[in-house]
């Protein structure tokens, strides 16, 4: 059972293709390495599944679990980006139930063989958050011209090494199932007694070993991502904003609280030019195996990604950045929002439980969350500070820092000031 749903998950099944109306075609299957180029199409039918498509992401596995962006493209901006030197994208997103793509060229200097992946986001004919994964593969072709066989030599080279890297998944899998077992048995990793654990109720020993089901992000600590080893999700942690801040004025007002635990560098000056970064581990796959628990009640935001998770409500933060020079970054995956010369960044927030009434959230590693309705949420097994950032926004032709709705982050406009909640043991 394990092996099938890892196959399912992993989309080398044709049906999973042809469900969810994703395909990643290679043209052609095989090329010289040395000389060859080839042409990845991700295309997208929205008469399928995914109604509404908002991104579409091209990958290669460079190493086990390790994916290298190649190209993007976002609803609403001007062009796709192409990450690799030498590959060049070009992308469309259709209407509400039309056909979307995402096309690049990959010539022999970027690595055209190899096993890639086009992620699509978007939303159901119903609304629901949905994000599809498909992969394929492009071999080297090792083969002197007018080999007769080098299409089935190919094709078996391909099963061949799919179902390599299937093995591979249901190994981890099989390993991350004995160490939940392990941790039930034990308490271990959990941040809680192995007693305490074993007299838990059931559906609270897995709220302490996984991580919510739902497509979301969270702040990103020194220590990285939050543990994925019992949680089965697949965290990525390769998106970025870079925000320019008050750099005009002799003066600049950013601020940490003492002994901040944020992922490093947060800071950066470039002459006058000043930079806050903050780093993201983005959930956008989901659960491998099945659905998690849902989120708890309690009082807390979390980064919108494809729509908020049941029992949120969204809302967003606006910064009104550096006007003289625009010169703001982002990378990869981030969560929802607008990243251009200022940067709005979306959330989800809740507020249906007291914060101080613990709630259940996997402790083997810290994480953020964001301060929501005046107190740091409680976590069951750890111990929570709070923390803030303070960014110098705009100060000349009017600021025009702003929030959206009442469910975002606690803290102030006009130098926005967010408000952290740390968790560690």
């Amino acid at each position: 059972m394990i092996f099938l749903l890892a196959i399912q998950a992993l989309g080398f099944l044709g049906s999973v293709h042809a469900q969810s109306g994703v395909t990643l075609t290679p043209t052609p299957n095989y090329v010289d390495p040395a000389t060859g180029s080839v042409s990845l199409r991700c295309a997208v039918d929205g008469a399928v599944k995914l109604y509404n498509t908002n991104g579409l992401l091209i990958e290669k596995e460079i190493d086990t679990d390790v994916w290298q962006s190649y190209a993007r493209y976002i609803k609403g901006s001007a062009s796709a980006s192409a990450y690799q030197v030498g590959v060049t994208a070009t992308a469309q997103i259709g209407a509400a139930g039309g056909k979307s793509y995402l096309q690049l060229t990959i010539p022999s200097s970027a690595g055209p063989v190899g096993r890639f992946r086009c992620t699509a986001t978007g939303t159901t004919s119903a609304g629901a958050a949905a994000t599809q994964v498909v992969n394929s593969e492009v071999f080297a072709n090792q083969y002197q011209d007018g080999c007769t066989c080098c299409d089935k030599m190919a094709a078996l080279e391909a099963k061949i090494l799919s179902f390599e890297i299937i093995a591979s998944k249901v190994t981890t899998l099989e390993s991350r199932l004995s160490a939940v077992e392990s941790s039930v048995s034990s308490g271990g990793g959990s941040g809680l007694p192995g007693d305490a654990l074993k007299g838990m109720d059931g559906d609270l020993v897995l709220r302490s070993l996984v991580w919510p089901e739902g497509y979301y992000g969270l702040l990103m600590p020194e220590t990285g991502c939050p543990s994925q080893g019992f949680s089965f999700v697949d965290w990525r942690s390769d998106g970025y904003r870079q925000f320019h801040t008050e750099s005009t004025s002799t003066v600049n007002l950013d601020k940490f609280s003492p002994d901040i635990h944020l992922k490093q560098p947060y800071q950066n000056t470039n002459g006058a030019q000043r930079f806050i970064f903050l780093y993201f581990c983005m959930n956008i796959e989901g659960p491998v195996l099945a659905e998690g628990p849902t989120w708890p009640s309690g009082s807390y935001c979390i980064n919108k990604w494809a729509g908020c998770p049941e029992g949120f409500h969204e809302g967003s933060i606006f910064w009104d950045e550096e006007n003289t020079w625009h010169d703001n970054k982002y990378s990869d995956l981030v969560p929802n929002g607008a990243y251009g010369g200022d940067t709005r960044i979306d959330y989800c927030c809740r507020r249906d439980g007291k914060p101080e009434v613990p709630v259940y959230l996997p402790t083997a590693k810290p994480f953020y969350l964001y301060r929501f309705d005046g107190k740091c949420q409680q976590v069951a097994g750890m111990n929570v500070t709070n923390e803030f950032i303070v960014f110098d926004t705009e100060n000349t032709g009017g600021n025009i820092d702003k929030y959206t709705g009442e469910y975002h982050p606690d803290g102030r406009l006009n130098d926005v000031r967010v408000e952290l909640c740390y968790y560690s043991r």
